[in-house]
């Protein structure tokens, strides 16, 4: 499937073969980080407003990808995406991809809890691509948060999680989009520290309503990305020197 789905923003496959151990040996393009080591080495935090949209410009253009393949990747999380040296940021990890033949629903569940989408929490089987887009939502909304939203790998208690923040009958709608809703706004509290600008996109890639939720598509239309630049990741190469320093 890595094969078959390569792009720009998707890490590259040059090889795989299985060992006389019978080992599955992968050969990949190379890249020294990942976004989650990004955040972890503190400057990640530091980020600007328009480094931040490159990189999420990019990482929605290759969900995009993907799913205009007919792939779902299942598991988008800071771990899974990979920074080359050059500052191009890559998906990686296809371990729970899956894909999805004329729109049909999938039917196991499969991800990072504090990643997955609602309709995921609750153990529906019915879901389809936009599960990679609430993850891509909650990534960024985790960028810009002092901790991650949700901590616990439980899907019960992150369903309280998101009640806390939605509403209960706003979550609820990820399990039939037609419930009626009471809860009209989520707690910014929780986002306060978005910029504005991106916040919006954010709570309308973190829908419970998945018919509501954007779309890859959608997401790179949005105004946010309005006059995308590709500016370099200024902290890229300060971030390689901590890394190489902390390995010896």
């Amino acid at each position: 499937m890595l094969k078959q789905s390569e792009g720009k923003y998707v890490v590259k496959c040059f090889e795989d073969f299985i060992t006389e151990e019978s080992k599955h040996i992968i050969v990949m393009e190379y890249c020294p980080l990942d976004l989650f080591s990004f955040l972890d080495y503190g400057i990640g935090k530091k980020i600007t407003l328009e480094e931040t949209r490159h990189i999420w410009w990019q990482i929605a253009t290759g969900i995009k990808h993907l799913h205009d393949l007919g792939i779902i990747h299942r598991d988008v999380k800071p771990e899974n995406i990979l920074i080359s040296s050059n500052g191009d940021c890559k998906l990686a990890d296809f371990g729970f991809a899956r894909e999805l033949y004329n729109d049909k629903l999938l039917e196991t569940v499969f991800g990072t809890v504090a990643y997955n989408a609602p309709e995921k929490l609750y153990g529906l089987s019915n879901y389809d691509y936009k599960v990679d887009t609430w993850s891509m939502g909650m990534t960024f909304a985790n960028l810009y948060a002092d901790d991650d939203i949700i901590k616990s790998t439980n899907s019960k208690e992150a369903i309280k999680v998101l009640e806390r923040i939605f509403g209960k009958s706003k979550v609820r709608q990820a399990i039939d989009p037609n419930l009626p809703c009471s809860e009209t706004t989520a707690n910014l509290k929780v986002f306060k520290k978005i910029p504005r600008v991106a916040r919006a996109l954010v709570l309308e890639l973190l829908e419970c309503n998945r018919i509501k939720r954007l779309s890859a598509e959608q997401c790179l239309s949005h105004k946010f990305f309005s006059g995308q630049r590709n500016p370099p990741i200024r902290h890229i190469k300060k971030i390689l020197e901590l890394k190489e320093k902390s390995n010896q």
